[in-house]
């Protein structure tokens, strides 16, 4: 194993377990995310397999198939965390909306 191959092969492994621990929920996109990762782990580890893939899709080298496929991965890790995000900041708004509210009902039944 050439080293390149084994430091691709633990960022793969590591951005997996950071995915699935922390980001993902759903199954969909876990099982995307799973799916995109396993190609690239055996493309790492098989570049020949890379590269027929590559000439099979009518892509130039089975590096670049790599690098667009990583580029994939990452392109949906990222819109995964942006509508997570968005998820988010709609429960905040709801939340805080709801403590203003009540706040306002209490202050109002103190007056007198």
């Amino acid at each position: 194993m050439m080293v390149i191959q084994a430091v691709l092969f633990v960022l793969l492994c590591v951005a997996a377990v950071i995915f699935c621990k922390y980001f993902s929920h759903h199954m969909a996109g876990r099982l995307l995310v799973l799916a995109i990762g396993l190609v690239l782990f055996v493309f790492i580890l098989f570049p020949p397999l890379a590269h027929r893939a590559a000439w099979l899709l009518g892509v130039g080298r089975g590096v670049d198939l790599i690098f667009y496929l990583a580029h994939a991965f990452l392109l949906i890790l990222v819109g995964m965390l942006y509508i997570k995000q968005k998820k988010q900041q709609a429960i905040i708004t709801e939340l805080i909306r709801n403590i203003s509210i009540d706040r306002a009902h209490r202050q109002d039944n103190h007056r007198p």
